[in-house]
């Protein structure tokens, strides 16, 4: 049951559900504090872990020249010797044209970091409840650009009260808090995200998959702005041009 569990968090998290995977797992994932945690957990490995791509193919080639020591260490002495370095050497060439080769060959990565500040608009929070609860004064930290403090306090709230506007402005705050990972996260919880909210959580999505370098994601959710928010609907215009060059 574990298993089944931990295979579906990450496919959640890797976005490789259907809208109806999704929307299931998250209801189950709002009702599931120790899923929840697993979840920070999975999100906390993926930001240590890096570039798992390159870190598989460093061990590749590590493995390359080890095998090539093992195998020839049992030879005789002298003539054992003389072989060994000579495939060591030609090991270890190997080695460093295999590597250079493999940075020489990767697209230079494209940084997205000022176009996502340039497009970042910080949404205005909504009306007061009331002078002293508890939600306005987790929305006063936001609106004083306190996002590190802010963002985490919103979903809390918004996971314990399921109030997606809490969770929206969580994403939000996590985003400009320079946190693309955990806005994803929590603007994938909103799927499909309430009526009212979808033109945001859109615009906000695609941003963080943005500040990820992830094009093809973020203009996958950026067409998904509609005009029911005229103004977020022309940035999300502006930025797809530019994005398509």
């Amino acid at each position: 049951m574990k298993k089944d569990k931990n295979d579906r968090l990450q496919a959640y998290t890797d976005n490789e559900m259907t809208a109806a995977e999704k929307a299931a797992f998250a209801a189950e994932l709002q009702a599931d504090a120790d899923l929840q945690n697993d979840r920070r957990l999975l999100r906390d490995m993926n930001r240590i872990l890096g570039d798992a791509e390159l870190v598989a193919f460093r061990k590749q080639a590590t493995d390359l020249v080890d095998k090539e020591t093992e195998s020839h260490r049992a030879a005789t002495p002298q003539t054992g010797k003389i072989m060994w370095l000579q495939r060591l050497t030609a090991a270890a060439a190997a080695l460093i044209l295999c590597l250079s080769l493999y940075f020489l060959l990767q697209p230079a990565p494209v940084d997205y970091t000022a176009v996502v500040q340039e497009y970042f608009v910080e949404y205005p929070r909504p009306t007061s409840r009331g002078p002293a609860d508890r939600r306005s004064l987790i929305f006063d930290l936001y609106s004083n650009k306190n996002y590190a403090e802010a963002a985490p306090a919103l979903e809390k709230f918004g996971n314990e009260n399921k109030d997606s506007e809490a969770l929206f402005f969580a994403g939000t705050a996590y985003l400009a808090a320079n946190d693309a990972a955990a806005a994803l996260a929590v603007l994938q919880d909103l799927d499909p995200p309430p009526t009212a909210l979808a033109p945001q959580v859109f615009y906000y999505r695609g941003l963080a998959y943005l500040q990820r370098n992830d094009r093809e994601n973020a203009v996958l959710q950026l067409e998904k702005v509609t005009e029911s928010n005229p103004f977020l609907y022309r940035k999300a215009g502006e930025l797809l041009q530019r994005l398509r060059k």
